[in-house]
């Protein structure tokens, strides 16, 4: 988890009535799952509901949590449920993932990993801390663990990355194998139709300036995930100073690192490591070659790369401001 200054903590206020859920639940969360985590991170504030936080893009039912593997859970049956059954849970599922509905309602749990494994800080939510993912962290989840057969809540939250943070998506979107995302992206267009019918009856609360999305979601999904895919990426060393360029389909970022350790956590955190992996190189080899030339203090390039996209299936599309 990256360090923060208290000025740097992240604000937010959730949406109904995912907020009166979460303030409903907490003490049975922090106290049964969270105080049992290693190094006592607690749980960890993910999925549309952060969000929602930070876009105000979509109204937001349901709360995600995610806590550390090693977290012990032999608990929970005789503790963690009772606990939320007392503010009116039904409990569906224990184990690796579980879910408490609520009415309506619904809080889900799933022992995992971020990915990247670090970013994730704390937020204050109604004057306390809780550890919350990145955007970035939130997007990934989305492409990875069920792109095949989206909800349209989740396409539609990477179209709105790609207003709101389209450096977010790039991040995301870069460290899932082309073949994955192709097929990812032609599952968006062989169901755009039908995405743009189930948002008009599931996604509400919706501002002004984003119906063009919530009336075709798999037309932005589509037009942000190609934006989003990096057209060249390079690697350099400069006396003592690596140099990460991107480039995408929105132009060209940078991020300078001056010591071993920004470069370790700053390729975690930018997803570099993920997209490296995904197009058939070593992240591990790629910083020892990168910290070798650190150390020379000379002149190199440790990667320079073309990487391969899925054939363009985006259609032109009305352009869509961020906020603010």
């Amino acid at each position: 988890m990256s360090g923060q200054d208290d000025h740097d903590v992240e604000q937010l206020t959730l949406p109904e009535p995912a907020a009166s859920l979460f303030r409903r639940t907490r003490e049975a969360l922090e106290t049964h799952v969270g105080r049992h985590t290693p190094n006592g991170e607690g749980i960890r504030l993910t999925g549309g509901t952060v969000l929602a936080a930070r876009w105000g893009h979509r109204r937001s039912d349901d709360i995600d949590i995610t806590y550390d593997p090693e977290t012990e859970t032999a608990h929970f049956d005789a503790t963690l449920r009772p606990a939320l059954e007392a503010v009116g849970g039904r409990s569906l599922a224990w184990g690796e993932w579980s879910r408490v509905e609520f009415g309506d309602n619904h809080i889900d749990l799933l022992k995992a990993e971020p990915q990247p494994a670090i970013g994730q800080g704390r937020a204050l939510i109604d004057g306390s801390p809780v550890t919350v993912l990145t955007s970035t962290q939130i997007i990934n989840a989305k492409l990875h663990n069920r792109s095949l057969d989206p909800p349209v809540r989740d396409v539609y939250d990477i179209a709105v990355c790609g207003i709101e943070d389209p450096g977010g998506l790039e991040r995301s979107a870069n460290g899932v194998y082309a073949a994955t995302m192709d097929a990812t992206i032609l599952v968006w267009k062989m169901h755009q139709a039908e995405h743009a019918d189930r948002a008009r009856e599931e996604l509400h609360e919706v501002p002004e300036r984003l119906e063009p999305v919530r009336r075709d979601p798999a037309l932005y999904a589509i037009h942000a995930a190609e934006q989003a895919l990096y057209r060249r990426v390079t690697i350099t060393c400069n006396r003592g100073t690596v140099l990460v360029r991107t480039t995408s389909g929105w132009g060209k970022r940078e991020t300078a690192f001056e010591t071993e350790g920004q470069l370790g956590d700053g390729l975690e955190a930018s997803g570099m490591n993920l997209f490296l992996r995904a197009h058939g190189h070593s992240g591990t080899r790629t910083r020892e070659r990168a910290v070798r030339a650190m150390n020379d203090r000379g002149r190199r390039v440790i990667l320079d790369v073309e990487p391969s996209r899925p054939p363009q299936r985006a259609e032109p599309i009305v352009e869509v401001p961020p906020a603010g």
